[in-house]
């Protein structure tokens, strides 16, 4: 077993190396799937490193935070859904497309999916995330923070048949 200051400097890095993720990510140099790989790797498989690492961030870092404590759940599968938290009592549950069910096309290769995520509190997130050539373009939390982006009235629902014509 490594020893203690081993198991800082790891959890360090994996910080560190959050952080560099997300700037790669927002620069599209790189995929949140390519990230969040990368960071389960170099915790060794490990969800309690990637928990300890995520706790060393801060709230200027939320993003990073964000991106370990995914990994958490890629690194420990075997975590029943039931037990991940869930949103507090109040929160919206009226979206109208499902996550993963349905995704959005526009003009100039722009795609919208909704995605749900568990944010650096632990509480379940709903967002629409845009992208424009698989580039991120960002997460929004209503169709009106969308509409400031993009001309969301261009936007239509994509069949299974076009997305299988559009994929090399």
């Amino acid at each position: 077993m490594p020893s203690r200051e081993v198991e800082d400097l790891l959890r360090r890095q994996l910080a560190l190396s959050a952080r560099t993720y997300w700037t790669l990510i927002g620069g599209g140099q790189t995929t949140v799937d390519g990230a969040l790989g990368s960071l389960v790797r170099n915790a060794f498989g490990s969800a309690e490193r990637l928990r300890d690492a995520a706790e060393l961030l801060g709230d200027e870092d939320r993003e990073a935070k964000a991106l370990l404590i995914r990994a958490c759940y890629i690194a420990d599968p075997s975590e029943p859904e039931t037990s991940r938290p869930r949103p507090p009592p109040g929160a919206r549950e009226d979206w109208g497309v499902e996550t993963g069910v349905m995704r959005l096309r526009g003009p100039g290769g722009i795609t919208v999916e909704q995605i749900e995520y568990a944010d650096r509190t632990g509480h379940r997130r709903r967002v629409l995330r845009a992208r424009q050539h698989e580039r991120h373009l960002g997460d929004f939390s209503s169709v009106e923070a969308l509409a400031t982006v993009i001309d969301v009235s261009a936007l239509v629902k994509e069949d299974d048949d076009q997305a299988d014509e559009e994929e090399p």
